[in-house]
């Protein structure tokens, strides 16, 4: 007789990017030190890896469990919505689309319309996925700073600068990207904008979110 076992990893990484998010803001108060600074770093940067790879893993097991008799995680839509995105997942280059299209397209099928990708919900869960795959495909190379900054660090600047604390262990001269940005201010809204785009589309789609019972774990204060 053979037993199988299915596995979900959406919410573990929640869970996973807030206590990095919580570990950023302990080290953000305690005493200054070289080792501090660069394990603050590295849990910012897991905080905000950590979060977008959540909302990956809970789209592609969304479309995964429509597959599935009943539906798990999404049973409450009808049978001919689930059958929908069970079609949808057997073409093989859907798992490949990006992730919030990923998210655009079963919010379609489901309710015959497009997620609005204006709303401040899409666009800070799209710096998360963003900011994660800058650290994850990461190149380093050097970096004016002052007024004569590239245009590429400015639009960081201009879309992140105000959402959230600067990085409270670097100094006022340092560039916005990485050295400002990467402070538990980031971490945090990381965490909630993920958070905040996915309670938006299980809403809108009818359902509860399958990660309600386990809330209380995704607190990053």
């Amino acid at each position: 007789m053979s037993v199988k076992s299915r596995s979900y990893f959406s919410i573990p990484y929640l869970c996973g990017a807030a206590r990095y998010a919580r570990e950023a803001r302990a080290l953000e108060a305690a005493p200054w030190s070289d080792e501090g600074a660069l394990v603050h770093r590295a849990y910012v940067v897991s905080a905000v890896t950590t979060a977008a790879a959540a909302l990956e893993a809970m789209i592609n097991e969304a479309f995964a469990d429509a597959t599935e008799t009943d539906g798990s995680c999404i049973q409450g839509l009808t049978p001919e919505v689930r059958s929908k995105l069970a079609s949808m997942w057997a073409i093989p280059k859907m798992a490949g689309l990006p992730i919030l299209d990923k998210f655009d397209v079963a919010h379609l099928l489901a309710t015959g319309k497009h997620l609005d990708r204006s709303d401040h919900r899409w666009r800070n869960a799209s710096w998360v996925v963003r900011l994660r795959n800058d650290f994850v495909h990461f190149e380093p190379r050097w970096q004016e700073h002052g007024p004569r900054a590239v245009a590429e660090q400015d639009k960081v600047e201009r879309a992140l600068k105000g959402l959230f604390p600067e990085n409270a262990l670097t100094g006022t001269g340092n560039p916005y990207f990485p050295d400002k940005l990467l402070g538990y201010g980031c971490a945090a809204w990381s965490v909630n904008s993920v958070l905040e785009f996915s309670d938006s589309f299980w809403t809108g789609i009818g359902l509860i979110p399958p990660y309600h019972a386990h809330r209380h774990h995704f607190a990053a204060q």
